[in-house]
């Protein structure tokens, strides 16, 4: 079923949204990594809080698969040579 929306019910809709009884604004999110403050999802993200007006890029930048991968690439990387480090001390070199 497709609905379609005026430009006022659209725009009510928006100012309605809610999550938990919080407006999007309320939530506190920017434009990092959830739980990686210094991962920004884009240049200045740090600094740049998600609102109405760039939710929608906010989803989106959220939805890459390259971000993840990127992430998740660098952690196992960075576990190898802490596993390696801790083996090597634990032989005593």
């Amino acid at each position: 079923m497709i609905f379609s929306q005026t430009p006022e019910s659209r725009r009510l809709a928006l100012d309605n949204l809610t999550m938990d009884g919080c407006s999007v604004e309320d939530l506190g999110l920017d434009f990092v990594l959830p739980g990686f403050p210094n991962i920004e999802l884009k240049k200045g993200g740090k600094d740049l809080p998600v609102m109405l007006e760039n939710l929608e890029e906010y989803l989106k930048v959220r939805r890459n698969p390259g971000i993840k991968t990127t992430y998740s690439r660098g952690h196992r990387g960075l576990n190898s040579e802490v596993a390696l480090i801790l083996k090597q001390c634990s032989n005593g070199v």
